[in-house]
Formats: structure tokens, C-alpha cells, sequence
């Protein structure tokens, strides 16, 4: 997603008092999707970390077992 485009999204949804609600729909999502870190699943998660790492640095923290899955996924293909 553009920058732009993924800023006027977060204020509108900030504005609307969804931000928690739909940070953790986010999170849950990339869950699902997020392949595993073995070789073969490579270039599958090469594409989404850039994603992913942007939506991890606005959570700093584990809250629910998708967020600590999700950085632990994120870590082991680091």
C-alpha cells in the first residue's frame, strides 16, 4: 500500500474509534496468510515482511497469541 494512501487510511480509522478493532483483524489475517519459514516458502514471505513489519511496529507488543505468533513467525524468517 502506498504511504499515503496507508496514512489518510489510519486517520480515518482512528477518527472512526476503530483502531484497536482493526489492528487486531489485521494481525489475525497476516496469521492466517504468513507462510512458514522454511526455504521453499521463501519468496512467499519475502513479499509479505515489509507488510507484516510495518503492522508489528505500530503494535510494539504482544497482546494476543496472533500478535507473539506473528513476531515469532516474523523472527524466525529474519
Amino acid at each position: 500500500m502506498y504511504s499515503l494512501v496507508y496514512v489518510a487510511a489510519r486517520i480515518w480509522i482512528r477518527r472512526d474509534g476503530r483502531l484497536e478493532e482493526v489492528e487486531f483483524e489485521a494481525i489475525r489475517y497476516l496469521v492466517a496468510i504468513f507462510p512458514s519459514a522454511y526455504a521453499p516458502n521463501r519468496p512467499s514471505w519475502r513479499e509479505y515482511l515489509p507488510h507484516i513489519l510495518r503492522v508489528l511496529y505500530r503494535s510494539k507488543k504482544c497482546r494476543t497469541y496472533q500478535d507473539c505468533d506473528l513476531f515469532y513467525r516474523v523472527g524466525r524468517c529474519l
